[in-house]
This record gives C-alpha cells, structure tokens and sequence, in this order.
C-alpha cells in the first residue's frame, strides 16, 4: 500500500459508527475490520483496484443492504465476482456499472437480490 492508500484505510478505520461509505480512488485493500462496522448498510466503490479476495471482507458486512460497484472497484484482472451463499446476509440492491473487465457475476443460488443492468 502507498502512503494515500494507508491514509484512507485510517480514516475509515477510525469511524466505525458510519452508516454509509464512497470510496473514489485506489485503495488495493479494505479495512479487514471492516465487518465490525455494525451501522455500515450502504457502500459505494469506485476506481478502487480492488483484489479480488476482498469480495470476502464485504460479504461479511452484516447490514450492508446496498452495494455499487463502478469503474474498475474491483482490479482490471479481476474477472469473474462471485457472490457467495452465506454472503452478504442483508443485501437488498447491487449495482454494477462501468466494470468492462467482469466476464461473469457468480450469484449462488439462494441469495436473493434485485440486479439492476446498467
């Protein structure tokens, strides 16, 4: 991590009572803590560079009810998103866009979501 990345990877650590996250710009890895964050229900990630084990740390947010994934949130070899059974226990919205390096959105069969095509 760079010296920005580690600087916004504090500042989120230190709010833990956020209920709501935009995060703009990279930021290779998220907070591990991150499913400690009990009032988080809506997050947006954009240009992140994301690896792709971090989908592991956000289907772990218990009360995430919204996800926006956009512009390369995820790194540009990451090509397939898998959303797992036991996965993401709130999530109500998810929203795909501008992820032109994405071949394939794995959803497992029993979680129920409203996907929306951008």
């Amino acid at each position: 991590m760079n010296s920005g990345e580690e600087q916004a990877v504090e500042i989120v650590s230190s709010c833990r009572g956020i209920y709501k996250l935009r995060l703009d710009g990279s930021i290779a890895e998220l907070p591990k803590e991150l499913h400690n964050y009990p009032n988080l229900t809506k997050l947006q990630l954009y240009n992140c560079g994301l690896k792709e084990d971090q989908m592991g740390i956000l289907e772990k947010l218990p009360n995430l009810t919204t996800l926006c994934l956009e512009s390369m949130a995820f790194h540009e070899n990451t090509k397939i998103l898998v959303f797992s059974i036991r996965g993401f226990p709130s999530l109500e919205f998810l929203h795909v866009s501008r992820m032109d390096q994405i071949t394939e959105l794995r959803v497992e069969e029993s979680l129920f979501l409203s996907v929306m095509a951008a």
